[in-house]
């Protein structure tokens, strides 16, 4: 829970959004970009993965996310995925996309 917390927290800082429940934050956060169907419900559903996670492992009878390290990379992997589906990817298709302005604007 705190993870997700985090991480939605950030996005939502990067993003310039408002702090909600955490499912509607989950929903802004995912309308936010410019994804394909697909895209939003693999971000919907990384993200509402790692919330669970981490609400079971904030009861230890439930999960303990300690003793389990593959769940632990999973999860960074799982955190990786969407900040590079919500930052990353817009970022560099951005640079991408003024590098080509750049270009075409000094050739003319």
């Amino acid at each position: 829970q705190e993870l997700m917390k985090y991480l939605k927290e950030n996005i939502q800082i990067y993003n310039g959004l408002k702090n909600r429940n955490i499912n509607e934050d989950i929903k802004e956060i995912i309308n936010i970009g410019n994804f394909y169907q697909e895209q939003k419900e693999s971000l919907e559903e990384a993200m509402n993965s790692i919330r669970l996670i981490g609400n079971k492992a904030s009861h230890p009878s439930e999960l303990d996310i300690n003793d389990n390290s593959e769940i632990a990379n999973i999860l960074f992997e799982m955190i990786n995925f969407i900040v590079g589906e919500i930052i990353t990817k817009p970022k560099e298709r951005e640079e991408r996309l003024n590098k080509l302005k750049s270009a075409i604007g000094e050739k003319q």
